[in-house]
């Protein structure tokens, strides 16, 4: 198989469908001048210039929820980084070590 055709058939370009769109539309006013088919064309021809604008807008890059979510994640390792501190002062006041070098015969933390 050719690199790349496989991924081609699984993408629409908005200009090949327009430049469709419009190729059927002339062959079916050439032949059909008086039918109604040609509104139908017309609506159809609206509805990918609408569709290929729609796909550029989502195509771009969203860089306000980019911020967004850059923000959240500083905020939350911010609280994080609060938390910590708070319970380390805490630790300190009270004559407490929670974090010894090395662990008790249990294990655990106490060094019990």
């Amino acid at each position: 198989m050719v690199p790349g055709m496989a991924d081609s058939y699984l993408r629409l370009d908005p200009n090949q469908i327009i430049e469709t769109v419009e190729t059927l539309t002339r062959r079916i006013r050439e032949r059909f001048p008086e039918a109604n088919l040609n509104k139908v064309c017309d609506s159809l021809f609206k509805v990918a210039k609408q569709a290929q604008v729609r796909s550029n807008e989502i195509d771009r890059p969203m860089y306000s929820l980019r911020l967004l979510t850059l923000l959240f994640i500083a905020a939350t390792i911010s609280v994080f980084v609060v938390i910590y501190r708070q319970f380390r002062l805490e630790d300190t006041l009270l004559g407490l070590e929670l974090h010894p070098t090395f662990p008790g015969p249990r294990g655990g933390l106490g060094g019990e």
